[in-house]
């Protein structure tokens, strides 16, 4: 779990005179003692060498997370070399803008980023652009482009580090939310394999982001050996070759679905494609999600540069991507309802995903709220579908989980 501060930090002091070590002291928020740094690394050319000093602008809004006071691991990112565009007025002042719907200016500021992976409190992150930094004199030693390079590269295996560590010892049992206890057993067994796909899918796509080329042969590669290294984390025992009458029972059931897909295209270039109609639900999850886009864009609230992190675009995101999880588990049944029991964990999954975004939505709202974005007419109003949609995917929840009881 990466550990954020940079809403808690009041001000630091890191010392990089010897290569390859960097300590100093961090002051938090709330926080008698301050943090006490002791880190192997170096930061990156700009800062390399140096004391540095840097104090936050402002006083910190927020009470610092608990973290051990001596911090002892290794330095990921340490630089000043960035920049980021933020808005050139007072968060009072842009507040108003926002709430007059007036433009305002744009400046690019020092962004100040610090990274360290601690024994005691795992990934601890740092980045912001309301700290003013100050170099205590010359730099004692210099750091060169090759090695600048290495620290780079350094670093990136050092999340993946931390990464593995951060695996869960045992990955067959997901956590589930309290209205998710007593699952029937399709719906536990989708769940975990939902869980292990997951987590393989974001492995191999780790892996494959680092390549300069990507081709078939790289990913296949790829997805084996991180398929194996799980099955070796889960503590799973290495799968059975199958037995000649079991590879023929394979092959042919294989053949049997080319075969399937062949006929249905066939089929479909004889008789032209007949677009399936949307579930009501996901068309009126679709529409909200639509309509909050455009009022988001036509209204003046979503300034230009705008981050991921807004509770604004965790309103939008959060009704887009909960239309596609309904969409992926009421589109494929066949008007069949409640499914069948071979579809029913599928869909389960899916209908959870949807639920888990439209209480992202109400979160984005509830933070909108305390931030005074937009206007309050407008947040009850999307809030009120919001609630309504959610009511309904927990009814089409319990619906399956009723049907699984009965035919289970």
């Amino acid at each position: 779990m990466t550990i954020r501060i940079d809403d808690s930090v009041i001000r630091g002091e890191l010392d990089n005179r010897k290569e390859g070590v960097v300590t100093g002291s961090i002051w938090l928020q709330g926080q008698r003692e301050p943090l006490v740094l002791e880190l192997e690394g170096n930061p990156l050319r700009d800062l390399a060498g140096h004391v540095i000093h840097f104090t936050c602008a402002h006083v910190p809004f927020e009470e610092a997370p608990l973290l051990h006071r001596h911090q002892r691991g290794r330095l990921g990112t340490l630089t000043a070399s960035c920049k980021r565009l933020v808005p050139d007025c007072g968060d009072r002042e842009l507040a108003r803008h926002i709430r007059e719907r007036t433009d305002f200016e744009w400046r690019r500021k020092t962004l100040f980023q610090l990274e360290w992976f601690s024994r005691e409190d795992g990934q601890v992150v740092l980045e912001s652009t309301n700290f003013t930094l100050t170099l205590e004199g010359e730099a004692v030693w210099r750091m060169a482009a090759q090695q600048e390079e290495e620290q780079l590269r350094r670093n990136q295996e050092i999340r993946r580090e931390c990464a593995e560590h951060n695996l869960h010892a045992d990955l067959h049992v997901p956590e589930w939310e309290e209205e998710d206890l007593d699952l029937p057993e399709v719906e536990r067994a989708a769940d975990i394999e939902n869980v292990r796909m997951e987590l393989l899918n974001d492995r191999i796509q780790a892996r494959m982001e680092e390549l300069e080329e990507i081709d078939e042969e790289s990913y296949d590669r790829i997805y084996e050996e991180e398929r194996e290294k799980l099955r070796i984390k889960w503590g799973e025992a290495e799968p059975e070759p199958l037995t000649p009458e079991e590879q023929e029972a394979r092959d042919q059931w294989i053949e049997e679905l080319n075969q399937a897909a062949d006929d249905a295209l066939e089929e479909l270039e004889e008789e032209g494609w007949e677009e399936m109609e949307d579930h009501p639900l996901v068309e009126q999850c679709s529409s909200l999600g639509l309509k909050v886009s455009r009022d988001l864009r036509n209204s003046g609230w979503e300034p230009e540069g705008f981050v991921p992190e807004s509770p604004l675009n965790e309103i939008s995101g959060g009704l887009q991507i909960a239309s596609a999880k309904l969409a992926g588990a009421l589109i494929s049944i066949d008007e069949e309802w409640p499914p069948r029991l071979e579809a029913a964990g599928h869909v389960l999954v899916r209908l959870k995903k949807a639920r888990g975004y439209l209480r992202d939505t109400l979160s984005g709202l509830d933070s909108a709220d305390e931030e005074n974005l937009g206007v309050p007419a407008w947040r009850n109003a999307v809030r009120q579908e919001t609630l309504d949609l959610l009511s309904q995917v927990r009814e089409l929840i319990n619906e399956v989980r009723d049907s699984l009881e009965k035919n289970g």
